[in-house]
């Protein structure tokens, strides 16, 4: 019996010491030999190694810290040395030079690991460190909604404890958060903080800019909002963001689009805020909106009290809006009032000019925000703030981006099904289109010229430093931050030419609308009278579908690339499906799945055979 009971145990036990042991062997494997210690004038934070696809070490040091207050804080009690010099737990970092890639040897069950590891430090921005409950980010980046406990430090470029505060910390945004390995954040602070002296509140706003690799796209347009006087343009600062001690890169702090005091100032009963949505994917996050007769839909930020008869108003108002906007007496039949007693007409022009001047592909569809306020403007809706411009300037993470005389705001189809109709037919109308040319030619214009002159280089110096390391940290290897920022200035010269010729030259143009047959998006470009086609993308096929080249819907003929262009052109990519392709798929597996179906069947042969 004592046997028996051995025997049963025995295997178990076995299984359990193995797996403490190989959980030892991977740990001690896997551990990093040392982490370093900065230490401020106030407190100290640890940071650890991260190493690169390539087994490569990288220390990114914040702005602040200086060789001398940088420590050793070894993890081993093995033999670790750098160049020659043997690690002690506390030692200075000061013999190792920025930049300089030293020879690490450090000993890992009797072997030495031989890798390299460069000291880094960041210039000119503030450094963030939060810290979780659970001492990772695993949890958090399962899904967007999880969030999780936390403290945070916040400390000037100079190294002076900004704010340190407890906190709670989620992920945000939508296709930034599913397709990029650097996430975008929110905080909320468990008190209110004056953070980088932006304004005293609870929720900010952490923005990865990583589909942008000059980082400074939405902080350009940011503070031209705010410049050109658009009220409640988020303010926000550049941060090196430190996540359980590792390196996470740089990142853009904003302020929230917010009803509070410091933010949109709008809170009372009789007011609201809101912005334009994707539908689904408010539907999915149980998110509230009313929606349009054309399929516009608007996400409730705030809403007075919250009732369902200020939502029913919210909606009334709305699709009144609508009607009034899209009519061409400019009067809403059902309510009889017309555009200008409902909107702040100089804040949706301006709100108008922001969206054509930086070409953002979501202008009038997504992140577009409007608020109400009946104790201010007469009662009419006001465009902004302004917010999500990662996608504009040229960025090329999308084919219609990169024509530098595309039309934006003023296109009445974005995607198949979707369509962005107010500023469309907004600037159809003499008072709106009159507004748009006044504000750009006194306002914007000189704000321009001083942003291209100038500030695009004050932003370059200020971040030019933290977005190499940016790069390295999130191995954007073939990125130049100093070319990418020289290629944005380009672009928003370009435009400024452009939209100079429209609006203070009031140069006469026809619309090309181009389709991309194959995935349903449009792009609007202006060509003036007598010029040929803009020069447009060549796709490359896919396993799907062939691309042809680009077709005229009328006739359904080949686009003349060289054809001056005299009156309005509608064209689109053709593509030819690749209709064999699941089949030559199909034959191409076929192979495996017979010998994986005769392997099946040998195997139970032989099993059979065994019980026997």
């Amino acid at each position: 019996m004592v046997k028996k009971k051995v025997k049963k145990y025995c295997a178990p036990v076995l299984l359990l010491i193995l797996a403490i042991f190989m959980c030892m062997v991977q740990s001690e494997s896997t551990m990093l030999p040392f982490s370093v210690q900065v230490t401020s004038d106030t407190q100290s934070e640890n940071i650890a190694l991260w190493e690169s696809e390539a087994e490569d070490y990288y220390v990114f040091l914040p702005a602040y810290a200086q060789p001398d207050q940088v420590e050793i804080r070894l993890h081993t009690s093995n033999s670790v040395s750098i160049n020659g010099i043997i690690l002690k737990d506390g030692m200075s970092c000061a013999a190792f030079l920025p930049q300089e890639s030293y020879d690490l040897v450090y000993s890992v069950r009797g072997k030495d690991v031989q890798k390299t590891v460069t000291f880094l430090y960041s210039e000119n921005v503030a450094s963030m460190y939060i810290n979780t409950k659970s001492e990772s980010m695993d949890y958090i980046h399962q899904e967007k909604g999880n969030e999780e406990s936390g403290n945070m430090r916040l400390y000037a470029n100079t190294g002076v404890l900004d704010n340190a505060v407890s906190l709670t910390i989620k992920g945000r945004g939508n296709t930034s958060w599913r397709n990029s390995e650097k996430k975008p954040y929110s905080i909320s602070l468990d008190e209110e903080a004056n953070l980088l002296g932006m304004g005293q509140a609870s929720n900010w706003i952490l923005l990865a800019n990583s589909d942008d690799y000059s980082n400074m796209r939405n902080k350009i347009v940011l503070d031209f909002a705010a410049e050109m006087g658009l009220p409640y343009s988020s303010k926000s600062e550049w941060i090196d963001l430190y996540l359980n001690g590792r390196y996470m890169g740089l990142y853009l702090l904003c302020e929230r689009n917010e009803v509070h005091t410091q933010r949109v100032d709008i809170a009372h009963e009789n007011s609201f805020l809101v912005s334009l949505e994707n539908e689904y994917r408010m539907q999915n996050q149980s998110i509230p909106y009313v929606s349009t007769s054309l399929d516009k839909h608007l996400r409730i930020h705030y809403c007075g009290g919250q009732t369902d008869s200020a939502k029913e108003k919210l909606s009334s108002v709305w699709q009144s809006v609508e009607n009034a906007i899209t009519n061409k007496n400019n009067v809403d039949p059902v309510t009889q009032k017309s555009v200008e007693e409902l909107i702040d007409i100089e804040s949706w022009a301006a709100k108008y000019l922001i969206e054509e001047i930086f070409g953002n592909i979501d202008a009038a569809n997504l992140s577009q925000y409007f608020y109400y306020d009946g104790n201010q403007y007469n009662g009419k809706i006001v465009a902004g703030p302004v917010w999500d411009y990662d996608h504009s300037l040229g960025n090329k993470s999308q084919w219609q981006l990169t024509i530098e005389n595309g039309l934006f705001a003023n296109r009445e189809i974005i995607e198949e099904g979707f369509t962005t109709p107010w500023f469309f037919y907004l600037y159809e109308k003499t008072f709106f289109y009159d507004e748009v040319c006044n504000i750009y030619q006194e306002l914007c214009l000189p704000i321009l010229e001083k942003l291209v002159d100038d500030r695009i280089y004050v932003y370059l110096e200020e971040i030019k430093v933290p977005s190499n390391l940016n790069g390295i940290r999130w191995n954007l290897n073939e990125t130049d931050v100093v070319r990418e920022v020289e290629y944005i200035r380009d672009v928003l010269c370009n435009r400024i030419d452009f939209l100079t010729s429209i609006w203070v030259n009031k140069t006469p143009y026809h619309v090309v609308k181009a389709r991309n047959g194959f995935e349903g998006y449009y792009g609007y470009y202006a060509v003036f009278e007598g010029d040929t086609m803009p020069e447009l993308p060549i796709f490359e096929d896919t396993e799907r579908a062939a691309f042809l080249g680009w077709y005229n819907i009328d006739g359904d003929t080949l686009v003349e690339i060289d054809k001056s262009i005299t009156s309005d052109v509608e064209i689109y990519a053709k593509w030819e499906e690749k209709t064999s392709s699941s089949i030559k798929q199909v034959l191409k597996l076929m192979p495996v799945a017979v010998i994986a179906v005769m392997a099946v069947l040998l195997l139970s042969v032989e099993v059979r055979r065994w019980r026997k």
